[in-house]
């Protein structure tokens, strides 16, 4: 069985969260076919780190990337603009992006020689009037001073969380509004998806993770899991869980769900 790439991405960059996810999610999908879009949005804050009255959700959309179901979550905090792409099964991060929000920021070398008539509040309020929105109401992406076409301008972008997005070009000198875009973000229905019903004498996932742990000689404080999911694998119940001791090796079972029988065991040399 191939690693994850996310899981391995998320611990070469020093990223524990992940594992904190994965297992919030197995004990929670135990019971169901798929997470919430509010799940999405607290494993994407995990991954990040951030706390929940520091950020501000702008869209929680779920949709079908390359064949998979993800919720494509973006939210500001702290100056950073987060994309998270989350999946929509279980709730492990399929992609991630983080970019400063970059304000009184010069694009290129050529912009800081310019002297400009529009301020950046002065721009950002042309924009806001436009739309017809108060500063108060929406969140603030992006406001920069670039060159464009030889063109001194005022990229804007804003949005009003879970409703609108705003894309504005603003000439640095007249204030002329040069493009204008806006979308409409879309909060997607969760599709119901049938479940047949797991067996009721199954093991807990607790109950796998010890069997997991004593096959492999650990405890459970010196290693992390990330991943330990209880899932249908050609008819048969079965728990599949992953942990790694940091630095050294990593650990992957399928056991039987009923039984506790370790179906497949593989472990290998930890990979930086």
């Amino acid at each position: 069985k191939k690693r994850k790439t996310a899981i391995i991405a998320a611990v070469s960059a020093g990223i524990v969260s992940l594992s904190v996810i994965g297992i919030y999610a197995a004990e929670h999908l135990a019971e169901a076919a798929a997470i919430s879009k509010e799940d999405a949005y607290r494993f994407a804050l995990l991954d990040a780190e951030v706390n929940t009255d520091d950020a501000v959700l702008v869209k929680s959309q779920y949709e079908i990337d390359h064949g998979v179901t993800v919720y494509d979550v973006e939210f500001t905090a702290n100056g950073n603009k987060y994309d998270y792409d989350v999946n929509a099964a279980d709730g492990t991060i399929v992609e991630r992006d983080v970019k400063q929000i970059r304000v009184n920021a010069v694009e290129n070398a050529e912009v800081s020689a310019v002297v400009v008539n529009i301020t950046e509040e002065e721009a950002l309020n042309t924009a806001l009037g436009k739309a017809g929105i108060s500063l108060d109401s929406v969140t603030v992406m992006k406001l920069r001073l670039e060159k464009e076409d030889g063109r001194d301008v005022y990229d804007i972008e804003f949005a009003v969380p879970g409703e609108m997005k705003f894309d504005y070009e603003i000439d640095a000198v007249t204030g002329e509004i040069l493009e204008e875009t806006s979308e409409h973000i879309i909060q997607e229905p969760m599709p119901v998806l049938a479940q047949e019903a797991a067996p009721t004498d199954q093991l807990t996932v607790e109950d796998a993770k010890a069997i997991a742990l004593k096959h492999a000689g650990k405890n459970a404080e010196e290693v992390v899991f990330s991943k330990a999911k209880l899932e249908k694998d050609d008819g048969r119940w079965t728990y599949e869980v992953e942990f790694h001791v940091a630095g050294l090796t990593e650990y992957e079972y399928e056991i039987d769900a009923v039984s506790g029988v370790i179906l497949e065991a593989e472990s290998e040399k930890w990979d930086d």
